[in-house]
């Protein structure tokens, strides 16, 4: 009877082991297709903040306001716009890196997260001359935190006119909830 159980372990433990082997495998190949899904959404993420940010950042109305040129940009063209709607929130620099305004929902209050204006802060780009064609289209993408752990994705681009030919003048970021309020609870939960 114990030489039975004997062999039969001999003829288990390979076949559990080639079981184990194959089980590791696909846990990897699994996890591997998450990563590679999850990038793919934070890509194509930033992809259209990009589109956002440049459009804003490249943008007569807000060069002037950088220049002081025009005070009622935030009132006419911030505050009037639906991309706040998810979370979302935009920090304008001065070249000489000051934040010169941040904007959020709800509106009229200013952004009081020193850990997510610290990170959009200590990543702006250094512009050895603003007027160069690669200054004023150097991008910086992000991840930032909140205060309350909250991740950010994140573009920074430096402000230029409308026709990229003004140097480039402060940095604008916008910064995005990585999840965002319309997420489905088990969602969120999931991806913290």
């Amino acid at each position: 009877s114990s030489d039975v159980c004997s062999s039969d372990l001999l003829v288990l433990s390979p076949l559990l082991a080639a079981e184990l082997v194959r089980r590791a495998a696909v846990i990897r190949q699994e996890q591997a297709t998450e990563r590679e899904q999850a990038l793919e959404i934070v890509d194509a993420a930033q992809g259209a903040m990009l589109r956002t940010t440049r459009d804003w950042a490249h943008w007569d109305d807000t060069y002037a306001y950088m220049i002081g040129r025009n005070p009622e940009y935030v009132r006419r063209h911030i505050t009037q716009t639906p991309i706040f709607d998810d979370g979302s929130v935009m920090l304008f620099f001065s070249a000489s890196r000051r934040l010169m305004h941040s904007h959020h929902k709800p509106e009229g209050s200013p952004l009081s997260d020193p850990t997510l204006i610290g990170c959009a802060a200590d990543n702006l780009p250094v512009l050895r001359d603003p007027a160069s064609p690669a200054a004023i289209n150097t991008v910086v993408q992000l991840l930032c935190p909140s205060a309350d752990g909250q991740l950010y994705l994140g573009i920074i681009s430096p402000i230029s006119d409308s026709q990229t030919a003004k140097p480039a003048h402060g940095s604008l970021v916008f910064l995005s909830p990585l999840l965002r309020s319309d997420y489905g609870s088990h969602l969120r939960q999931t991806l913290k």
